[in-house]
């Protein structure tokens, strides 16, 4: 009779101990799937989303999606050929995209397709488009997105100082004619610095170098065009696609085809970039790309397909999923 009640007693307490694990077990796998919903709860329960909480969609998976810059703590990155990164902005739904969510929650965004084909500059010199010279030497003649940067209207570049007499044309003209065709969501768009510093293409930079020559001279305005690390960052395969020096390089074929930057709306795209690219003599030109290559530009005057950027105020509220069928939204 004793055995049979001791035995009964061993088999409540199996029966108990199992069943306080498998509630511990239940209990911890319920806690780990609410923290790791926390993150997208944030954008799919909440009736707007905000850009600190699409900080939470990042991943880490090399496949196309948002992705935390590795090189500027605190700023994540849309990268790969078709991202979820589709915005409605100006009425023009799913026109623009987002290219990155910087670290003070400001949204950096870029159309989609082309406002057409703008000349760089206007002003003719000896058949080239120089926009500033050389203070020692007539020959050394420049191209430059500002006259009005943070730090003046000098630039120097491999001991020679520069003079920017004028603003680029293109800049002129986003941020006068082309801004007063916006309407809807205009109120969004605020002013914020563009780094726009001459990068050495030719020394191979890494993309830290490139970085630190890019901020050497500031920009703060409006509307522009996107740098040549924003291009670069875009990319999936940073060892083949992520280097300044890659015009001439035939493993970049394929790249254009890794970055909704360089391919959307069904094409290629040739484009501008804010960074001018310093030659050996010295000589700045906007850096554009066009396909496959990089192109060490000397403007002439010809017009060049022109997607304009800006940034968002870090206040935005946004509905939808960021897909070219369900865009992000600004509620106003």
């Amino acid at each position: 009779m004793r055995r049979r009640q001791l035995k009964k007693q061993k088999q409540i307490l199996i029966i108990g101990s199992l069943s306080l694990l498998l509630f511990l077990c239940v209990g911890y796998a319920a806690f780990g799937t609410q923290l790791s919903l926390k993150a997208k709860g944030n954008v799919k329960d909440k009736p707007y989303s905000t850009p600190e909480d699409l900080k939470d969609l990042v991943i880490n998976d090399g496949s196309d999606g948002l992705y935390e810059d590795e090189y500027e703590p605190g700023r994540y990155i849309y990268r790969g050929a078709n991202p979820d990164n589709y915005l409605t902005f100006n009425n023009e739904t799913a026109g623009w995209r987002i290219v990155a969510i910087e670290n003070d929650n400001t949204v950096k965004i870029v159309k989609d397709d082309d406002i057409g084909q703008i000349r760089f500059s206007a002003t003719m010199i000896s058949s080239r488009d120089y926009i500033c010279t050389s203070d020692i030497a007539a020959y050394e003649q420049c191209n430059f997105w500002s006259s009005n940067m943070v730090n003046g209207n000098s630039i120097a570049f491999n001991g020679t100082s520069y003079t920017v007499h004028h603003s680029a044309y293109l800049n002129t003209y986003l941020n006068s004619d082309y801004y007063n065709t916006l309407t809807l969501n205009k109120d969004k768009i605020i002013d914020h610095d563009f780094y726009v510093g001459g990068v050495a293409d030719r020394s191979n930079p890494t993309m830290e170098e490139q970085l630190e020559q890019e901020k050497a001279y500031v920009w703060h305005g409006k509307i522009a065009i996107i740098s040549s690390s924003d291009y670069l960052k875009s990319q999936l395969d940073e060892e083949v696609c992520g280097n300044f020096d890659s015009y001439g390089n035939g493993n970049v074929s394929n790249c254009p085809m890794q970055s909704y930057l360089s391919y959307s709306q069904g094409r290629m795209h040739t484009f501008y970039t804010i960074t001018p690219s310093a030659g050996s003599i010295g000589l700045w030109s906007p850096t554009y790309v066009r396909y496959n290559s990089w192109y060490n530009f000397y403007v002439d005057g010809t017009p060049i397909d022109v997607y304009p950027t800006m940034y968002l105020t870090n206040e935005l509220k946004l509905t939808g999923s960021g897909t070219e069928n369900d865009p992000y939204q600004i509620i106003n």
